[in-house]
């Protein structure tokens, strides 16, 4: 038997070899040869039947040692059952026979024995240690440790110390880390030197013995353990608040002030009237008149360095900007939950991650409509029955790995981003991605025969960030950004390459589409609205809000969507070995809440991930083409259009728009998401006030201004007003 802690599981794989009496295990070490542990229990006894079985388990572990004797270090522990050293024994010739053919060092003296007899009248040395590497070991011979008075076994523990790796064990950033990780400063990092260094780590690992999530797990510490050492170390920067230095009019300001003070101090600090003190006044405010004057310079190179940006197409600075409007002082924020004021960050923390675990939990609805969910369940069952029992069928066209793709994958990482929870970047494979390719085709190819992502690939950090315009003390009104495995993002582009994912979609669905601006979806309704305003008709618009829309998917209906639109089921396993057991953890001002498993919902900066939302909600524009519902523009008809989860459903009356908005809440009840009957709005072109239209038994809001992707119309002019 070999036991180990649970942190090494993904550096030890148990091998197919051996029999009932050999156990062969692998441990895979960073920067050495990985060690081979054969565990061996040798039959006892005299007789010729036991004599063959003796001989038979030599060849079992002799045949072992062959195949990982010149790429592993061996290390075999067990009980032999017969001394090696009593020259009397009758199985000694056998045991030294295959130590010399196997080329094996005995980790003993001889003097101490290993097993005493309950009588004491008996003793030998028959449980030992042996190798085919004694510089592996730290003692040449093994310690035999005293029996202590709970051990009623005849045997005596023995234990050798062995050289450790610790680049072997390093275990995973940890959450109290995860709020310290940086990205690396690659303008002061030798890149062929790290090249060097991910190439020496990774030398010397058989990746095609060990499991998909060992081989994950290795090429993480491989790029990070480079970085880190060539990166200089973090300097601690000092608390006290770093101000600019003052340009001239502020110092000369200041000086004033100063001088205004002291003289109206040295005269006893008169009451406001007195000249000193009107003097004083008028100094301090010319020093913030001098303040303001320095910010409002600074705005202005700002926004010009904007504009000049915007000529030359200088990203740097287009970022710069977008991190600026995005900075708010979370530090400051108070979390309210219950009417119950969180301070502490780590409380904080943990009610943002009870928030996410419920929007990450599916959630039962009197409006829900269980017919396509039981339905999904069924199909799904019937494909993994049909995959275990006939791995042959449908397969699909998820072809190996090869040198080309996984560079292809690597080259479409976008740079500059935040790291992972393993604190890898995209410019750790960019930067290496020779070294690198051949483990990471390996890691693929093993996903791909094996259906199974690796745990690691699984993981995510959650940000939340305030809504802009809403109470930042409540949960509810923050978005969560989540910063996802880079590996995952490599498999879901090696998904993705092989075309496998439906791309086919309705044509006025204009969200997340190459070539395609969501701004045509407002097009389609300003050339709708144009054309009634010139033909003089109604028109009739409903928007709606649909809560959560691209948390609350359904994993099982989206997995059937998978499979009814094509792709095969050994592919469609794939990914949902990648969407089960996602885990994630919140992040919030340097504290972390408990993990949670996320059970619904696609997977935020996943490479698939707009594909399949498309497919998940594609239905709904079809099924509302289908019934000729909708206002036509020349010879197109124009029914719905959609960006994403945002739809707008255009009519020429209100019996028409009442079958369409009917068909919305039935999709939305089957597809177990909730539309919100207050934000889901209808409003009428001109002056014809709109009928009331029925939302689930509840009634829409009517009103004139309809928002839609960030455009305000009024539609109660004539000359409609576009904010």
């Amino acid at each position: 038997m070999i036991i180990w802690h649970e942190e090494m599981n993904p550096y030890i794989t148990k091998q197919d070899d051996g029999n009932e009496r050999v156990v062969v295990c692998t441990i895979q070490r960073l920067t050495k040869k990985p060690i081979c542990l054969i565990n061996v229990y040798m039959p006892s006894g005299h007789s010729k039947k036991t004599a063959d079985e003796y001989r038979k388990t030599l060849a079992v572990i002799q045949e072992a040692v062959l195949k990982y004797g010149t790429s592993h270090d061996i290390v075999i522990a067990g009980d032999f059952n017969h001394d090696l050293f009593n020259r009397r024994d009758p199985n000694r010739g056998n045991l030294i026979q295959t130590l010399n053919c196997c080329e094996l060092s005995v980790l003993s003296d001889g003097i101490v024995p290993t097993m005493i007899s309950n009588c004491g009248r008996f003793s030998s040395h028959i449980d030992l240690f042996m190798t085919n590497n004694q510089q592996l070991c730290v003692n040449p011979c093994a310690l035999v440790v005293e029996k202590t008075p709970d051990n009623s076994s005849a045997h005596t523990p023995i234990l050798i110390d062995i050289r450790s790796d610790e680049k072997c064990v390093a275990a995973p950033v940890s959450t109290s880390r995860l709020s310290m990780l940086r990205k690396p400063q690659w303008r002061s990092v030798s890149i062929d030197r790290y090249q060097e260094l991910v190439a020496e780590n990774l030398e010397g690992f058989d990746l095609n013995l060990i499991s998909p999530d060992a081989v994950a797990n290795i090429i993480q510490l491989a790029v990070t353990d480079a970085t880190n050492t060539l990166m200089p170390p973090r300097r601690q920067l000092s608390r006290a608040r770093r101000h600019k230095p003052w340009t001239k009019p502020i110092a000369d300001a200041v000086r004033r002030s100063k001088l205004a003070h002291m003289h109206w101090k040295d005269l006893g600090k008169p009451g406001k009237d007195h000249p000193t003190a009107k003097a004083r006044r008028k100094a301090s405010r010319a020093v913030r008149t001098a303040q303001r004057v320095r910010r409002a310079v600074g705005r202005k190179k700002f926004y010009s360095d904007v504009n000049k940006a915007a000529k030359s197409n200088d990203k740097a600075i287009f970022h710069k900007l977008i991190k600026r409007q995005r900075s708010t002082k979370l530090a400051k924020t108070v979390i309210v939950v219950n009417d119950k004021q969180l301070h502490d960050p780590h409380e904080a923390a943990n009610a943002y991650g009870e928030h996410f675990r419920n929007l990450a939990t599916p959630a039962e609805n009197p409006l829900f409509d269980d017919s396509l969910m039981n339905l999904a369940q069924h199909d799904l069952h019937s494909v993994q029955e049909m995959l275990t029992s006939q791995p042959l069928l449908s397969q699909g066209t998820l072809q190996s790995a090869t040198n080309s793709s996984v560079l292809k994958a690597i080259s479409s990482l976008n740079k500059g981003k935040a790291p992972d929870n393993n604190g890898v970047t995209a410019e750790h494979f960019q930067h290496a991605k020779h070294q690198l390719v051949i483990p990471l085709k390996t890691l693929f190819n093993k996903i791909n025969s094996e259906k199974a992502v690796p745990s690691c690939m699984k993981e995510g950090r959650k940000l939340p960030i305030p809504k802009k315009g809403k109470d930042p003390t409540d949960c509810n009104n923050s978005r969560g950004i989540t910063i996802t495995s880079q590996l995952g993002k490599l498999q879901e582009s090696h998904i993705r390459a092989s075309n496998n994912i439906p791309t086919s979609q309705h044509a006025l669905q204009f969200g997340f589409t190459k070539d395609c601006t969501p701004q045509l979806a407002a097009l389609c309704v300003t050339e709708t609205l144009a054309e009634a305003a010139d033909l003089k008709i109604p028109l009739y618009i409903a928007s709606f809000d649909a809560t959560k829309a691209f948390d609350v998917v359904s994993h099982t209906i989206l997995f059937r969507k998978l499979l009814t639109n094509g792709t095969p089921g050994n592919i469609v396993e794939i990914i949902r070995s990648l969407y089960t057991d996602c885990e994630e953890i919140v992040l919030w001002n340097g504290a972390t809440s408990d993990p949670y498993v996320v059970k619904q919902g696609v997977r935020q900066g996943g490479v698939i991930s707009a594909d399949l939302y498309k497919l998940y909600i594609d239905g709904l524009l079809h099924r509302i083409s289908s019934k000729n519902l909708g206002f036509a523009v020349g010879t197109a008809i124009i029914g719905a259009a959609g960006c994403a989860d945002d739809i707008v459903l255009i009519a020429m009356t209100t019996e028409d728009l009442q079958q369409m908005v009917d068909e919305v809440a039935w999709y939305a009840r089957t597809h177990r998401y909730l539309l919100h009957p207050v934000k889901s709005i209808v409003s009428a072109r001109g002056d014809t006030p709109p009928e009331s239209i029925i939302l689930n038994d509840k009634s829409m809001t009517c009103s004139n201004m309809l928002s839609h992707l960030g455009i305000d119309r009024d539609l109660s002019k004539k000359n409609m007003m576009h904010t």
